[in-house]
């Protein structure tokens, strides 16, 4: 019995280990005189759904011991999110017309969205946003690999605003239902 409990990890357990094993890659890479520019691979929807969950169980707030998020949602519509799989999240499209911030209809939101991506590791907060979209909602999961340009959203106690564009290899479609499975009851706005 205490062999097999043993095999057992827990999501952040899981995470880590992944994370130190790609570190040790990159290292090695780095030793082997590779280049420092190493990209990611291009996301798949069953590595986001995997890393998303290892990484955010039940975050719905942030907390400022932990490290940005390399996994987030990102809430649109069905429109855009064709689009977005063609040319990923770029930070042009922030705050223009169409476009959820437009819709939430708060000139100040709209003014600190411009310039940027937004982005949020819970599955609550990004179904709650979609509730501007009504039926036209959408989602987008994606890996941040610009977390040195990534920063706590003004207007949110559980997003992020990135001011780099994050490339199409990097974004996925994510169904609407395993984005509604992470409702946890916790307020969105401070």
């Amino acid at each position: 019995m205490k062999k097999i409990l043993e095999n057992i990890k827990h999501p952040r357990q899981e995470h880590k280990r992944r994370q130190a094993e790609r570190q040790e890659r990159w290292q090695g890479e780095q030793q082997q005189g590779e280049s420092s520019q190493v990209r990611p691979p291009s996301l798949t929807s069953g590595d986001f759904e995997r890393e998303f969950a290892a990484q955010n169980a039940n975050r719905d707030s942030l907390d400022s011991n932990r490290s940005i998020p390399r996994y987030m949602l990102h809430t649109t519509s069905k429109s855009n999110a064709d689009n977005i799989a063609q040319t990923g999240l770029q930070t042009s499209y922030g705050g223009q017309e169409g476009g959820l911030s437009r819709k939430r209809g708060d000139q100040k939101y709209v003014e600190n969205s411009q310039g940027v991506v937004h982005g949020t590791p819970s599955r609550r907060i990004a179904d709650a946003y979609a509730d501007y979209a009504g039926e036209d909602r959408a989602f987008i999961g994606f890996r941040n690999v610009h977390p040195e340009s990534t920063q706590r959203d003004r207007d949110s106690r559980a997003s992020y605003s990135i001011s780099k564009s994050i490339p199409h290899k990097q974004v996925v479609p994510v169904r609407p239902e395993k984005v509604a499975e992470g409702d946890t009851g916790v307020p969105i706005y401070p």
